[in-house]
């Protein structure tokens, strides 16, 4: 068992390199006056991004950064999958 994290500005609204594209429905959008936290239901998982605007749709794609994710293992000890 692993636990998976990513912080929400390694999480774009628009394509990116070596970015994953998944795809969920946006459950909050919080304005905090510059940009907002949008928060996406994907399936059962929750995931937080930043974007400048408020999507115009409820089915939104997100690409998450894969060179950006966090794995730890069941005692939270941090996993290097790619190369430093």
């Amino acid at each position: 068992k692993v636990t998976i994290g990513i912080r929400p500005n390694d999480i774009s609204t628009s394509p990116i390199e070596q970015g994953i594209p998944v795809k969920g429905k946006l459950v909050v959008a919080e304005n905090l006056g510059s940009e907002f936290i949008l928060h996406v239901a994907i399936g059962d998982v929750l995931l937080r991004a930043l974007s400048k605007n408020k999507p115009a749709k409820e089915e939104i794609t997100l690409y998450v950064d894969k060179t950006k994710l966090h794995i730890f293992s069941e005692e939270e000890t941090r996993i290097n999958i790619l190369p430093a």
